[in-house]
């Protein structure tokens, strides 16, 4: 009997001799091994902005001709840093157990948001009342959308005058309130103005 094995795996075939009249049975060990494929994903890089960073660039090679599997490229990266594009298999007409599956996949890279951000302490002025003036305000530009700044102005003016109204600590804060600071490396500050007048008498 013929027996044929197409599968991947170890097989033990029993085999009859016969020679003059004298019959000879044993067995020998058929391996057949796995077939190497390879699955490739994309690479890409991008300043940080709070949304994720994904490329699905994906596909399988070595598959014996005629079987046929889908290779789907599955990595995200949002915050700063990087990551592997990792992908998954889905095996059509191909067996999986008969493949040795090797990766090359490519890198996700989120990197600092260069761009300039500007927060601005307001301005503001009265006359003379005998009352310290103030404005805590602060506003921000060149945040990505969805961003927002947390920040008071400290200055503080009562006498007749002018005084600096400086930004005080701040926090870059994406959509869901949360602290992202450390993701922007160019971050600047502006003064404002605080302006008593003198009261007429």
């Amino acid at each position: 009997t013929r027996l044929a094995y197409t599968d991947a795996g170890t097989y033990t075939v029993y085999y009859c001799v016969t020679d003059g009249g004298e019959s000879l049975i044993g067995s020998q060990r058929v391996v057949i091994a796995k077939k190497p494929v390879t699955v490739t994903t994309g690479s890409a890089s991008k300043a940080y902005d709070g949304r994720a960073l994904k490329n699905g660039d994906a596909g399988i090679t070595g598959l014996v001709k005629g079987e046929s599997a889908t290779a789907k490229a599955t990595g995200s990266v949002t915050e700063v840093g990087k990551a592997a594009n990792t992908a998954s298999i889905t095996w059509d007409t191909a067996k999986e157990g008969n493949y040795a599956v090797t990766e090359a996949l490519g890198t996700l890279r989120v990197t600092k948001n260069a761009s300039p951000v500007t927060l601005t302490a307001a301005s503001a002025a009265k006359t003379y009342d005998g009352k310290a003036l103030r404005d805590e305000r602060v506003s921000a530009t060149g945040l990505p959308s969805g961003f927002s700044v947390q920040a008071k102005a400290k200055g503080s003016q009562k006498n007749a005058g002018s005084a600096r109204n400086t930004v005080g600590e701040y926090r870059i804060l994406n959509a869901a309130g949360e602290d992202r600071t450390e993701s922007f490396s160019n971050i600047s500050t502006v003064d404002g103005t605080l302006t008593v007048r003198r009261a007429a008498i």
